[in-house]
């Protein structure tokens, strides 16, 4: 859990931006995860692998 010193009202434009692209990795590192175990899924079941 985030403390209490992080929990500011506001962030400066540079703390904004590493945290949205911080963010963005990992949305985009779990999506890419969920993508590849649904892709080795599919293909275990065509018996492809």
């Amino acid at each position: 859990l985030p403390s209490a010193s992080f929990r500011r009202t506001s962030f400066t434009s540079t703390e904004s931006a590493s945290l949205t692209v911080a963010v963005d990795n990992c949305l985009t590192s779990a999506a890419t995860l969920n993508y590849h175990k649904i892709t080795r899924k599919s293909a275990l079941n065509e018996g492809t692998l």
